[in-house]
Parts: structure tokens; C-alpha cells; sequence
């Protein structure tokens, strides 16, 4: 298999493994590239990604990973993978809807209050799922949430396993868990990676909520206080802010995440249970109905209107 001009699939009706015809590029990374494909056996749309065996391998590692997960509402499923197509590590898995980044953009700026309670309530149950099969997700961020499709369309999905891991409990109660290589590479998204990688320490549980905090902020703000720095500066404007002056503007549920991030031990789970009724609490006190109407379905019924 040879790369492929993205912008002429049609035109050279490309099959992978005599399974999967491509049909639109969705998007690419370090990893390699993600497809829109038509599995042939079942006449279905797909997620495909292909990996070269040049890079690194994040494919296989990503596939260990959904599998032990196992199926869970609100994760993408597993259909195929296969190490070695030609020159490429391939994965399909469920096609799926919108990103939260293109979401975003499409409704102009910052998502309503309204939005976010409603986004912060499915993925911190995405959280509790994930994390009570011990894996850490470790790159939380607005482009790997995404929506479902059709009557999934509602559902809000926790996408991408390829940096996450099983998390290994150490002895006895420890804070966190230091470093052992004379520097730890941050990987993920700076913006929004916990403050532990920051600080040269392993990533647990409660890192995942931070990073979850971190993006709810953003999407209902519209920035973060470090969204224009990077590097040294973004990491000492992150270390040093406290934790009123970062939730200033959100309701106090917000405020109590970050304390809860505060509070966890590197072997223990946040408690999302409370994290979640206090969420609820905002959410009913603002006065909202919980009926799956986010900025975006608002928008995209008044264009149909326009249109009609």
C-alpha cells in the first residue's frame, strides 16, 4: 500500500485488504492517517486508521487497550486490525460523529453553560468507566471527544487509546509517583495535560478529571488562562495559578473538580458521583431541561429553517 493523494479516494478506489474501500480522509497525526471507509463485508462506514511500520506503534498498543476496556456506552468499538498490510498497521473501529473542535467552530466561539454541564456529565461517567478498568487515558482533550451518529447522536464518546495505560498501583499510599528517567517527555496536549506531567511525575486517575476540567473550562470560557503561551511560560502560568483565579467565571462545580483533583492519591479514583450531582445541582439550578439539545442541534435546526 503506497500513500495515497487524500483528495482523489473516489477517483482511485482505493480497497484495503479486499474489505475496505476508502472513501474520505477524516484526519491524520503522528500516528499516521484516519479514513472514512466502507466495509464491504457488512456495508457499513467505518473509522479506518492506517499506521506505517516506520512509525511508531501506537495502532497495536491502542487496539491492547479497547480490548481490555471491553464495550462500554460512550467508547468506540473495535472491528478489525490487522499488524501488517503491506507497509501499514491497520485498525476499524466505529465511525462516529462530530468533534468537539469542529463543534465548537461551527457555533462561533464558546459553548453555552447549558452544553458544557450537559458534556461534563456523560465524561465523567466515561471517566469512572474507563478508570474502573485501571486504564489512564492520559491525552484528554476537546479533539478526542466526539459525538455519536444517527440514533447514537446524542451520545458524547471518549476517543483515541493510543497514549493511554494500565495503571500499576504502587505500595503502601503515595501522593504521586516520581519520575524515574532523568526527564519525563510530556506528551499529549500541553494546553490542556495535567499539572503532574508538569512536574515530572506519572500520570494516575485523578490526572485523567484534571485534564477533563482543563477542557470543560475552555469550552465554556473560550480560552485558558495560558492559551496563548507556551513552553516554560505555559508551564509556570499552570503550576502557579491557584484555583479560584482558574475557575473564575464557571459555577462552583467547577471550582470543587479541581479540589477534588487536589485531594486524590496517586492509587485512589476521584469520587464521580459526587463530582457528577454536583454538576446536576448547577445544571437544575440554572434551570435547564436535561434534553440532549446542545448549542449545535440549536443551530443546525434554525438553519433547516432557513432553508425550508
Amino acid at each position: 500500500m503506497q500513500a495515497y493523494n487524500i483528495h482523489n479516494l473516489k477517483q482511485l478506489d482505493i480497497v484495503v485488504d479486499n474489505r475496505f474501500r476508502l472513501v474520505s480522509h477524516l484526519g491524520g497525526g503522528s500516528f499516521g492517517q484516519v479514513y472514512q471507509a466502507l466495509d464491504l463485508q457488512t456495508n457499513t462506514m467505518v473509522a479506518l486508521k492506517l499506521e506505517p511500520h516506520s512509525q511508531h506503534d501506537s495502532l497495536d498498543h491502542e487496539r491492547r487497550i479497547l480490548k481490555h476496556l471491553g464495550e462500554g456506552k460512550g467508547f468506540p468499538k473495535l472491528l478489525y486490525y490487522n499488524g501488517h498490510i503491506d507497509d501499514y498497521r491497520v485498525l476499524a473501529m466505529d465511525l462516529l460523529g462530530p468533534g468537539l473542535v469542529d463543534l465548537r467552530r461551527y457555533c462561533g466561539g464558546p459553548l453555552s453553560l447549558k452544553t458544557v454541564l450537559m458534556l461534563a456529565d456523560q465524561l465523567l461517567r466515561r471517566l469512572k468507566h474507563i478508570h474502573s478498568k485501571g486504564i489512564v487515558h492520559q491525552d484528554i482533550k476537546p479533539s478526542n471527544i466526539l459525538m455519536g451518529s444517527g440514533r447514537s447522536g446524542n451520545v458524547v464518546y471518549l476517543a483515541d487509546m493510543g497514549l493511554s495505560k494500565i495503571h500499576a498501583p504502587l505500595p503502601g499510599n503515595p501522593l504521586d509517583n516520581p519520575a524515574k528517567r532523568p526527564r519525563l517527555q510530556i506528551f499529549g496536549t500541553e494546553k490542556y495535560c495535567a499539572q503532574a506531567l508538569h512536574r515530572q511525575r506519572y500520570l494516575a486517575f485523578r490526572d485523567d478529571l484534571e485534564s477533563l476540567g482543563y477542557v470543560l473550562l475552555d469550552l465554556l470560557l473560550g480560552r485558558l488562562p495560558w492559551s496563548d503561551e507556551k513552553d516554560g511560560t505555559l508551564t509556570a502560568h499552570k503550576l502557579g495559578i491557584d484555583i479560584p483565579t482558574l475557575c473564575a467565571g464557571a459555577p462552583p462545580a467547577f471550582q470543587k473538580l479541581f479540589e477534588e483533583v487536589k485531594r486524590v492519591r496517586y492509587n485512589e479514583m476521584p469520587n464521580y458521583n459526587r463530582l457528577r450531582k454536583l454538576f446536576n445541582t448547577a445544571f437544575r439550578q440554572a434551570g435547564y431541561k436535561y434534553d440532549n439539545v446542545y448549542d449545535w442541534t440549536i443551530k443546525r435546526y434554525a438553519e433547516m429553517e432557513v432553508a425550508n
